[in-house]
């Protein structure tokens, strides 16, 4: 087996957004922090290869998706994954570059109530899987039972029989959402806690106080008793509660003890793949967590961590023989394949090559999955070695100049990318 070469970083972000219209601006949510002049601080070298958003109590699903949209594709990045439930939205994004490296993205749908649940999706990028729960759980300080409940709920009903059987079974799971764990503390208590520490220590966050929080969290409390949540860890702490706050202002609701409502959490087996190799050890670090104090809409702040973690050099099961393309003419394309076999439902896209989601094709045809007795002209003569397939577009299909990608899909799932090419006049 290959080893684990790659290395693929990812970006996790939940927000429960009151059934508030995104007012604020995302940038500071997903990572990208503002100078004066409103200009992107981050490198583009430094983006992560995948963001999932997880948003909760959403009422217009569309202007949410917008104002992600809005933050992300200028970054060359495409929509894989778009599912909601009730109130909850979850949003799947990868850097164009790597889409091909992404498989078997599916995603099931776990109701604990009318309003409550988990959307749980499953993917694998570069051979190992990763698990993506997005999830609200019972309102309540008296209903822990009921969330302890509600996790052992989504774990036994969210399975995927014909790929990864279930959460626990993926090389990678993260859980996110507003997971409603209360802490158990009167509210006078806490906030004695927090006023002092902001009239003493002038802003700086105290860890002894955060501690003394979580040290009474229900969440943590039910982890260390194995009760839910033991097969995952969490970094730590270091943010005040995330809920609950008056809309539009910074201050505390005092109809709820302060509690940290929204978490992220994570898990993967190092030696789930001990009997193939046992050099083969995956890991996963979480390089960051905090929660994001400025946004004021909801009566939640959101809450986002980022993480690293390894996988199998990706190779594309589809390569495709460089493009060049004459405005109205007739085309035929050339691929060859190392490990598929290309099936007659298997469709060869054409997509601008700043495309952000694959609901932006231009045209497709079927794949013709027998083998050419032709070789590609002006070919080196180690690839006419090659199997080589041969697909004919018609010279109608493209109007405009314009650069383009063609993208090798079974199922919506992008087995191949060609490297950009220019139509000419």
């Amino acid at each position: 087996m290959e080893p684990l070469t790659s290395s693929y970083s990812i970006r996790v972000s939940t927000f429960n957004v009151h059934t508030s219209p995104p007012t604020e601006s995302l940038h500071d949510l997903l990572g990208f922090d503002l100078d004066f002049y409103g200009n992107n601080k981050l490198n583009s070298e430094l983006l992560p290869d995948v963001f999932a958003v997880g948003l909760q109590e959403v009422n217009d699903y569309d202007s949410w998706v917008s104002a992600v949209d809005h933050v992300l594709f200028p970054w060359d990045t495409v929509r894989i994954h778009q599912t909601r439930m009730s109130g909850i939205l979850l949003l799947v994004y990868c850097k164009r570059s790597i889409i091909a490296s992404i498989r078997r993205v599916k995603c099931v749908q776990v109701r604990t109530s009318t309003t409550k649940g988990a959307l749980v999706l499953s993917l694998r990028i570069s051979g190992v899987s990763l698990a993506l729960i997005a999830c609200h759980l019972t309102a309540h300080p008296d209903k822990l039972r009921n969330r302890i409940q509600e996790y052992l709920n989504i774990l036994d009903e969210a399975n995927f029989p014909d790929q990864v059987q279930s959460i626990l079974s993926h090389d990678y799971a993260i859980w996110f959402g507003d997971l409603n764990f209360r802490v158990n503390s009167c509210f006078s208590e806490v906030i004695s806690l927090i006023r002092n520490h902001h009239e003493n220590l002038d802003g700086v966050k105290d860890k002894r106080i955060i501690q003394a929080l979580i040290e009474k969290d229900q969440l943590t409390l039910a982890r260390k008793s194995g009760e839910a949540f033991s097969e995952f860890n969490e970094a730590e702490v270091g943010f005040w509660p995330t809920y609950k706050y008056i809309p539009f202002t910074e201050k505390l609701d005092g109809s709820r003890v302060p509690s940290y409502t929204d978490r992220i959490l994570f898990r993967f087996t190092p030696n789930a793949y001990e009997l193939i190799d046992d050099k083969i050890r995956l890991d996963m670090v979480c390089k960051g967590y905090q929660s994001h104090e400025r946004y004021l809409l909801s009566d939640h702040k959101p809450v986002s961590a980022s993480f690293q973690f390894l996988a199998f050099h990706g190779i594309p099961h589809i390569n495709f023989l460089p493009v060049s393309w004459t405005l109205g003419s007739q085309k035929d394309v050339w691929f060859t394949t190392r490990t598929l076999i290309p099936l007659a439902q298997d469709v060869i896209a054409i997509v601008k090559s700043s495309f952000n989601s694959l609901d932006q094709i231009t045209y497709q045809v079927s794949v013709q999955p027998k083998e050419s007795k032709d070789i590609p002209p002006r070919v080196s003569f180690s690839q006419r070695e090659k199997v080589w397939f041969r697909v004919s577009f018609a010279g109608i299909v493209l109007s405009q100049s314009e650069s383009y990608s063609l993208l090798y899909l079974r199922e919506r799932h992008v087995l191949g990318i060609s490297p950009p090419f220019q139509v000419d006049l």
